[in-house]
């Protein structure tokens, strides 16, 4: 069993009411399936690292998303986790993603189709970052690197599996730089 399968379901959900027009629906959809993928991500990483899942529920009950991201990652998996940078994936997809999503839920917004495309794009750059992070750690998360990353290495950083793909089709080859698209 996949525990990101909830995440998967509802990004391929977004990617289908893009394409016909339901662009409320799909930022809904997207955001709804980065924060499945966030809170699936620390939940597996607190479960390795033998740490409480009653505290990170309580963390985000009382604070939300984004104190999720600042606080639960950058120790573990290394990365970039400013979400003012607009320069990098995770600030890129605050702006455009998270954002849009808060004005479409709370101010009945309807986004065009480019804004919602940009939601898009920014949301998969920023989960593909974090599977890279992940992929760079798969030595010390083997049990969760193996849900994104076909391809394992062993003891001495020798690839005992090639990469083949990654969950959410974001990438035909984990060990390939993601392929960013600018979000202006």
């Amino acid at each position: 069993w996949n525990p990101f399968m909830l995440s998967s379901e509802l990004i391929v959900n977004a990617d289908r009411n893009l394409a016909i027009g339901q662009y409320r629906e799909a930022v809904i959809n997207i955001q709804s399936g980065f924060e499945s993928f966030i809170m699936i991500l620390a939940q597996e990483l607190n479960k390795a690292d033998k740490l409480s899942l009653t505290d990170l529920e309580s963390k985000f009950v009382q604070n939300g998303l984004t104190s999720i991201l600042k606080s639960e990652f950058h120790s573990r998996l290394g990365g970039y986790w400013d979400l003012k940078d607009k320069s990098k994936p995770i600030g890129q997809w605050y702006a455009v993603c998270y954002e849009l999503r808060n004005k479409v839920v709370h101010t009945g917004y309807t986004p065009t189709h480019s804004e919602t495309e940009m939601a898009f794009i920014a949301c998969k750059n920023f989960i593909q970052e974090i599977i890279a992070c992940l992929k760079n750690k798969q030595k010390k998360y083997p049990d969760i690197a193996r849900y994104f990353v076909v391809s394992i290495v062993d003891e001495n950083g020798e690839v005992i599996q090639h990469a083949s793909d990654v969950i959410f089709g974001l990438s035909k080859d984990i060990t390939d730089k993601p392929n960013y698209t600018q979000v202006n």
